[in-house]
């Protein structure tokens, strides 16, 4: 889990960020209606990464110096208690 550091203020426009890892399976029943609980009830956006499906599910830009950021596109969020697929709805 991680956040701005730079203020502690938390709200819609400076959410906390919960990146997932889905390595061999999905998260349980429980695990996933806590995180759509946690995401309607504070600003919480939580982000699922793929393992196995790579380029399919997931984009790594990787960056073009040495000191430079690494990009990552993911297909599926969740955000104020829904979960929501990123190529469907629009957003990349």
């Amino acid at each position: 889990m991680g956040r701005y550091t730079a203020s502690l203020d938390i709200m819609d426009s400076n959410p906390f960020i919960v990146i997932e890892v889905v390595d061999t399976h999905f998260p349980s029943l429980e695990t996933f209606d806590t995180f759509l609980r946690m995401s309607k009830e504070s600003p919480f956006l939580i982000f699922f990464y793929y393992l196995s499906k790579g380029p399919y599910f997931n984009q790594v830009i990787k960056p073009k110096r040495r000191n430079g950021y690494f990009t990552f596109r993911f297909s599926h969020f969740i955000s104020d208690g829904s979960f929501v697929s990123a190529l469907e709805s629009g957003v990349t």
